[in-house]
């Protein structure tokens, strides 16, 4: 005598045999629909099965293993970011010896180009001398302060007010 769930584990494997179908001639993998139909037509004929691979599912989505489930599944979506941070390390570990590289460089030639540096210098100090005799000097006109107001207490003309 089979249990009303029979028919649920029937149905399941029919699913199973439609997806089996579509996945063949859509050139898709076959394993997984197969092996479910094949659990799915086990579960449908004998109860003893049936009924541990009800307290296999029971077990599997209780509370703690669910979460397991879960923490697992996120685990596995972070590990595929795993290889971009590697890439974006190995990326900022070149961009390192890039940058010492580019320090090196610029003070060699900073050791290199100072003696250069320095004849030019005193080429264009030499060539600049002669115009700056030929300019006419002006002379500003020196402006004088104002007279400070004289500093006495004693009182104004009348109509000043002063504070204190």
């Amino acid at each position: 005598m089979k249990d009303d769930n029979s028919q649920a584990w029937l149905a399941v494997a029919c699913f199973c045999v439609i997806w089996t179908i579509w996945a063949v001639f859509s050139g898709a993998g076959v394993a997984m629909p197969a092996l479910i139909g094949a659990g799915a037509l086990l579960c449908n004929i004998s109860q003893g099965v049936r009924r541990w691979v009800r307290d296999k599912l029971s077990w599997a989505f209780s509370g703690s293993s669910l979460r397991l489930v879960l923490v697992m599944i996120g685990v596995m979506m972070l590990w595929q970011t795993v290889g971009l941070e590697l890439a974006l390390f190995a990326a900022g570990d070149v961009l390192a010896y890039l940058e010492v590289l580019t320090a090196v460089s610029l003070m060699g030639a900073q050791t290199r180009l100072a003696p250069i540096k320095a004849v030019m210098a005193r080429r264009l100090a030499a060539v600049l001398q002669p115009l700056r005799r030929l300019k006419p000097r002006i002379r500003m006109r020196r402006i004088r302060p104002s007279t400070p107001p004289p500093s006495n207490d004693a009182d104004g003309p009348a109509g000043v007010w002063a504070f204190a």
